[in-house]
């Protein structure tokens, strides 16, 4: 499946890291200072995984965790003050910034990468070859809930079939930029699970080729 047009806006990988970060602190507390936990994006995890690698060869006694607990996670547990690097497939919104600055949390913003989304239809379905924003609009769209579940309905040259609609969870970074992309707003409207089936990133690429 391809889009007949193209999103306006890149879809950037970034790491937000902790200025006064504990790997080169002056604190007297040895262990802490060996110490740099990441957590984020899913889609950055393999990035993040390379990257704790190579730091590990050229600082040898640090520890360094990665996770993966999603863009909006990751930036909770950062601001709160949990972790030392957040990986995000999205920038850091105005409210997360605010939480960190209510921890005294500074840090610096830095892209690692571009990335892609990519809309994928079951290997049985031979009429979806091209979708429009427009359409697609019709599909995630919010106020389509309940309204919109079979294929005819998205194209009126499209089979009377049901569709069945997978993503990964609000949560990420992915369904933000997908939400915005999609309908020009930001979390304008989330879908309800009746229509959505959340599943993690790799099962709904696995269920949906099924």
């Amino acid at each position: 499946m391809s889009f007949c047009s193209k999103f306006k806006d890149s879809f950037f990988l970034i790491f937000l890291l902790i200025i006064a970060s504990r790997i080169t602190s002056c604190s007297s507390n040895e262990e802490k200072k060996s110490q740099v936990s990441i957590d984020g994006a899913a889609v950055g995890f393999p990035i993040s995984l390379a990257v704790a690698e190579e730091y590990g060869k050229v600082k040898p006694e640090a520890k360094v965790s990665v996770a993966s607990s999603g863009t909006g996670g990751g930036f909770s547990k950062f601001c709160n003050g949990d972790i030392d690097i957040a990986g995000a497939s999205r920038t850091i919104r105005d409210e997360e910034i605010k939480k960190c600055k209510s921890k005294n949390i500074e840090f610096v913003e830095l892209p690692i990468a571009l990335d892609g989304i990519a809309v994928i239809a079951n290997r049985q379905n031979n009429f979806a070859k091209c979708l429009t924003i427009k359409e697609l609009g019709k599909i995630w769209g919010g106020k389509s809930d309940g309204k919109v579940l079979r294929w005819n309905q998205v194209n009126p040259k499209f089979p009377n079939q049901k569709l069945k609609l997978y993503a990964p969870s609000s949560d990420t970074g992915t369904f933000d930029y997908m939400t915005q992309a999609v309908t020009g707003k930001a979390k304008s409207v989330l879908l309800k699970p009746k229509k959505l089936k959340i599943i993690s990133v790799d099962a709904s690429v696995k269920e949906t080729l099924q």
